[in-house]
């Protein structure tokens, strides 16, 4: 692979491990949310999630690649993003996860790309082809696999899904 820019690439092994690293800090926010709305609201941590995440992002953000105004037209439109692409989406996901199991809100959301794959003919006029079919049925059979209560072999069945 050549490498268009004259930065020093990190080493694979490097990002393989922070890819690691981000997945598993990913995958326990699920479980760890689930614990920690025992004390607070839904509402109280999706905002000290934000807060936070915002903190933490806030170093990388390059003052020379932002614009130097932004406008006027753009500003509800940026709102409108942020609110719902950020703020509802979190709020949501947390008062989902206290109605169920932090597992199933987990397996919801790992099937969301699936979801917009299905609305995109819909919405954007994109073409499902075999290939993108064959994905998005190997996507949904292993929901359901994993979804099966082994004792009885229902799937989806209701105590699994309101807690």
């Amino acid at each position: 692979m050549q490498i268009l820019n004259s930065q020093k690439q990190p080493p694979r092994w490097l990002l393989f491990v922070v890819a690691v690293l981000f997945n598993l800090i990913w995958a326990a926010s699920y479980p760890i949310s689930k614990i920690i709305m025992a004390g607070i609201s839904p509402l109280a941590l999706s905002c000290w999630r934000i807060v936070g995440a915002t903190i933490v992002l806030l170093p990388f953000v390059r003052r020379s690649d932002m614009p130097k105004q932004i406008a006027g037209k753009d500003v509800a439109l940026l709102v409108l993003m942020g609110t719902t692409g950020a703020g509802a989406a979190i709020i949501l996901q947390l008062l989902g996860t206290t109605r169920t199991l932090a597992s199933n809100v987990s397996l919801l959301a790992g099937l969301e790309p699936v979801f917009i794959v299905l609305l995109a003919p819909f919405f954007l006029r994109e073409h499902l082809n075999f290939r993108i079919l064959l994905s998005l049925s190997l996507s949904f059979g292993g929901a359901a696999l994993v979804s099966v209560d082994p004792s009885t072999l229902e799937i989806f069945s209701g105590q699994y899904f309101v807690g």
